[in-house]
């Protein structure tokens, strides 16, 4: 249970994760709005993970490598 804690409390926030340059950058490809959304979507998919007792990478670095590779997917 502790793990678990541990993980979600160290998953970034979005705030943090969409001022970040990459994802600036990705906001101003695909537009705020999509990625914002793909930001959310891939840190819930992750606490879900958590949750179910998957251990994934929970990292800044990864979860931006998460969302620049779904935001692109997403706006094609």
């Amino acid at each position: 249970m502790d793990e678990k804690r541990e993980l979600l409390r160290a998953l970034p926030k979005i705030d943090e994760i969409v001022s970040h340059r990459a994802i600036t950058e990705c906001c101003a490809q695909y537009g705020r709005s999509l990625v914002v959304d793909t930001a959310r979507a891939v840190i819930d998919g992750l606490r879900q993970e958590i949750l179910a007792g998957g251990t994934p990478e929970v990292s800044m670095e990864s979860a931006i490598r998460r969302i620049s590779v779904a935001a692109r997917r997403a706006a094609t």
